[in-house]
């Protein structure tokens, strides 16, 4: 382990509870989880949708230029984007949609599955074994491992 791979983990363990806090704490959060829930009624009670997606996009976007930079600190080409957006959505959906821990989780088990088909089978079929864990876990568990 390294200086720079504490430094990714130390920070992913800052940015995900402050989103956490924004999204729970704040009454913008709280406008854009009502959004997320039922648009309507969100509107009904004076939540405007157009500028609740705008924040979205923003904070999404904040997001993926901080993953973009700890990601270059190991590697950067050309064709990186497909497998990394693979894998992130692989987290997300086994880890449940919008559950900030079922992320967390979900990125750790799939790290270690990932890696120890990489150490057992060979780094070509590690990316299989990681869709081979999707569908299973997917079979199981439709909502994720925690739910979404």
């Amino acid at each position: 382990i390294n200086s720079d791979q504490i430094l990714i983990v130390i920070n992913t363990v800052i940015c995900t509870n402050v989103m956490q806090m924004f999204i729970r704490r704040t009454k913008t959060g709280k406008a854009l989880r009502a959004i997320a829930q039922d648009s309507e009624g969100a509107m009904l009670v004076g939540i405007n949708p157009y500028k609740m997606s705008q924040i979205s996009f923003i904070l999404c976007s904040l997001i993926a230029c901080t993953a973009g930079l700890f990601v270059s600190f190991r590697y950067v080409a050309p064709t990186q984007g497909g497998l990394l957006s693979f894998k992130a959505l692989t987290v997300v959906i086994v880890g449940g949609l919008g559950n900030f821990i079922g992320g967390i989780i979900a990125g750790i088990i799939l790290g270690c599955v990932e890696a120890l088909a990489s150490m057992i089978l060979g780094g070509f079929w590690s990316n299989a074994i990681v869709f081979i864990a999707l569908t299973i876990i997917l079979a199981m568990k439709p909502k994720g491992i925690l739910g979404g």
